[in-house]
């Protein structure tokens, strides 16, 4: 990845600024110019109407774009991908003319987002919460004052980010891995012992010496910077440097370091679950963990809602337009 700048789902608005007569070379006089350059605002102004249209994508955005072109008499009239990966408009007459970047999800980011949707309105009908969410969606998905969540609210950051986050890794030729967590699997059973643990986020990991590979940075979705706790997240990356893969010691391990859960000692293997799947401590090492840089050399970066932070990542979408967003998915789905 590259090092000194850090990436963010959501850049600086671009201001959309007058090309100057002197540069359009028509023959045409002040007048026509004027014209024209009104007719690239008005194009630049109705896709960003479109583009602010709830629920609405890039793709769908683009559908619309030939019928705004020949409205006003454009050459071309495009969305244009911003480095940040944003999108802004681009309309050509003879001059050109780009429009402020616009917060906008990919159906890529769409179906991340939906797929957590389903998430929490599975649990929401477990807990027998489809009553109370259903009074106030927004409510309930949103954090108290006090900052407690009924949901687990970050899943639902990672889950927009995942698709740019994808990108960025493949960039950098590194391979992600999300919603990363253990599970103790009972000796001669399918089922588990306790919940999840060891939780993160996400991880990049790469080449780290040569061809072998490490982690090379611990991603940490939560609403605010504040709320990131690198100490904690370190910490539970150590467990798969240090867990066992030797069946007779796993037992004693899982009392030391996740408490007296009556079932431990019946747990024969530690189970790896991330996004690319579930394997084993002992594979998931051979796969990922080949260089065991030390955790306290290991960057954590957080990855919230915007507006931009000076570190880290960040969404298009500001805190309240991803909550409002994930209530409304919610219901549909609940």
């Amino acid at each position: 990845m590259k090092q000194g700048a850090n990436w963010a789902v959501h850049g600086e608005v671009q201001r959309a600024t007058a090309v100057s007569d002197a540069m359009v070379d028509t023959g045409a006089g002040p007048a026509a110019g004027d014209e024209r350059q009104a007719r690239l605002q008005s194009a630049v102004t109705e896709v960003n109407r479109l583009m602010a249209v709830p629920g609405t994508t890039v793709e769908k955005v683009r559908a619309q774009l030939s019928g705004v072109r020949e409205r006003f008499g454009l050459t071309h009239l495009d969305l244009v991908r911003d480095k940040d990966f944003t999108y802004h408009p681009h309309a050509v007459i003879n001059p050109e003319f780009d429009g402020p970047s616009g917060v906008i999800f990919t159906e890529a980011e769409l179906a991340d987002i939906r797929v957590q949707a389903q998430k929490f309105a599975d649990q929401i009908r477990r807990k027998g919460d489809k009553k109370a969410f259903l009074a106030d969606p927004l409510a309930y998905v949103s954090p108290s004052a006090n900052g407690d969540t009924r949901l687990k609210i970050g899943d639902a950051v990672e889950a927009a980010a995942a698709a740019p986050l994808n990108l960025i890794a493949q960039e950098g030729g590194l391979t992600l891995l999300r919603i990363v967590h253990m599970r103790f699997a009972i000796e001669g059973s399918t089922e588990y012992a306790g919940g999840e643990q060891a939780e993160l986020d996400a991880l990049m990991v790469g080449p780290a010496s040569g061809v072998l590979h490490g982690v090379k940075e611990i991603v940490s979705a939560k609403l605010s910077q504040g709320q990131v706790r690198p100490k904690k997240d370190r910490k539970a990356l150590n467990h798969y440097y240090t867990a066992p893969t030797d069946k007779a010691a796993v037992p004693a391990y899982l009392f030391a370091n996740f408490g007296r859960v009556g079932d431990y000692n019946k747990v024969g293997t530690i189970m790896v679950h991330t996004s690319a799947g579930i394997m084993t401590l002992a594979a998931f090492r051979a796969r990922y963990l080949q260089v065991m840089t030390p955790v306290d050399q290991i960057d954590v970066k957080a990855l919230t809602p915007g507006p931009g932070a000076p570190t880290g990542y960040q969404l298009r979408a500001d805190r309240g337009q991803l909550l409002a967003h994930i209530a409304a998915e919610t219901k549909k789905l609940i």
